[in-house]
């Protein structure tokens, strides 16, 4: 050893011993690459450490972050995450021969929350200029592209004024097909209407014809009676009492047809049930004059909020549907299943026929407007499509259709 590393090692062992008593200050000599290779009995106080850590690297107590050798003659270290400490120490740097005398001093509480927060700051302030520098970039693109974009805009500018008279000829031309087509749709409307009145009063002539027969009868027998000399009071009385019943019977189904032809003027509460039965009543003797047996099932008393008299419109339009296909396909032995329930707090209405079913490539347009697979005059296409619009835009629910076991199967949902 030289005489510069004698003096060095006298002048160390001098700092040592001048600060063996005082705690809080540490004092660590370290080789080239920052390893300990002394220190103070007040560092391993500091620490808590059982012996010096000779040959241990620094950074295992010092947190260097990405410092390398020669070491600032002063900075502020915080402890390495490896002691579990928190805080932050101020340094000072001595070079010596081979490495350096580091003097380390605790600082307080709040000088240490300070340089934190001084810490947190820069890196704050760190991330915002970033963040102002990529917004300046953006900036700057923006404002070359709002250049370009004001080029469009003029050319566009002038195209628009090109086009602009042109577009209001042909809207002018498209409200008047407009209000062409509405006037269509309103006469086909009314023609539906006048279709499924027709189809009502068949029903009550289909309806009436019998009882009338029977009513008919009835009075011959008392004509007859009273001719021949046979006419007694008994007699009299059940022709009277049996024609009264008739009687009642036609007034009760003009009622029903009445009260289903009114327009609905608003909403109310009704039973779902209640008006099945009454259009069953209007189209069951017509169904079993051309041979359809027609079966209706009601589980409960489903009640809903809508317009009764254009529900019983849905439900004809859907068995008269029902009647033509059975019709049309020459069904062998044609049938109607009408079944009424209630599923969880819903009233459900299904219409199934035994005709086939609906081909696949048109289940999904039969609800379309004008759309019909009958031939040319015999249908409208309006149907189906007022129906789903009365039961989903005008009453909340759903109308569906799907092909069952037997044919097709509509459910009417609210």
């Amino acid at each position: 050893m030289n005489l510069l590393g004698k003096n060095l090692k006298r002048h160390r062992d001098m700092v040592f011993d001048y600060l063996e008593a005082e705690s809080g200050i540490s004092v660590l000599l370290l080789d080239s690459e920052l390893n300990i290779m002394d220190c103070n009995e007040g560092f391993i106080a500091l620490l808590g450490l059982d012996q010096k850590p000779v040959g241990i690297p620094a950074s295992n107590f010092l947190a260097f972050d990405d410092a390398n050798p020669p070491l600032a003659s002063e900075m502020t270290l915080p402890f390495s995450q490896r002691t579990g400490f928190s805080g932050y120490l101020h340094c000072r740097s001595i070079p010596t021969e081979d490495g350096c005398l580091l003097f380390c001093e605790r600082l307080s509480l709040t000088e240490s929350k300070a340089i934190e927060l001084m810490a947190r700051l820069n890196n704050e302030l760190l991330v915002i200029q970033r963040v102002m520098v990529q917004k300046n970039l953006l900036l700057d693109k923006l404002n070359r592209d709002l250049e370009e974009s004001h080029k469009q805009l003029q050319m566009q500018h002038e195209t628009l004024q090109c086009t602009f008279h042109r577009l209001e000829q042909e809207a002018a031309a498209r409200v008047q097909a407009v209000q062409e087509l509405r006037k269509r749709e309103q006469m086909l409307i009314q023609q539906n209407r006048m279709a499924a009145t027709g189809e009502m009063l068949s029903n009550l002539a289909h309806q009436w014809r019998q009882p009338l027969n029977n009513l008919g009868l009835k009075i011959q027998e008392i004509g007859l009676s009273y001719r021949f000399g046979v006419l007694d009071a008994e007699l009299f009385s059940a022709n009277q009492e049996e024609s009264m019943k008739i009687l009642n019977h036609l007034s009760q189904t003009i009622d029903t047809l009445r009260s289903l032809a009114l327009a609905d003027l608003e909403k109310k509460q009704f039973r779902v049930d209640q008006v099945v039965e009454k259009t069953v009543l209007l189209v069951k003797d017509n169904l079993q004059g051309q041979g359809i047996k027609l079966w209706t099932k009601i589980c409960g008393e489903p009640s809903i909020n809508g317009y009764p008299n254009e529900y019983a419109q849905v439900l004809l339009n859907l068995l008269m549907n029902a009647r033509d296909a059975l019709q049309g396909r020459k069904v062998a032995e044609p049938w109607i299943n009408i079944y009424c329930c209630s599923e969880e707090g819903k009233s459900v209405v299904t219409i199934t026929d035994n005709a086939g079913g609906i081909e696949r490539e048109i289940i999904e347009k039969v609800f379309d407007a004008f759309f019909t697979t009958k031939a040319l005059g015999e249908g409208t296409g309006i149907g189906l499509f007022l129906s789903k619009t009365i039961i989903e835009k005008k009453m909340g629910g759903r109308l569906t259709v799907q092909n069952a076991e037997s044919g097709a199967e509509f459910r009417i949902e609210i």
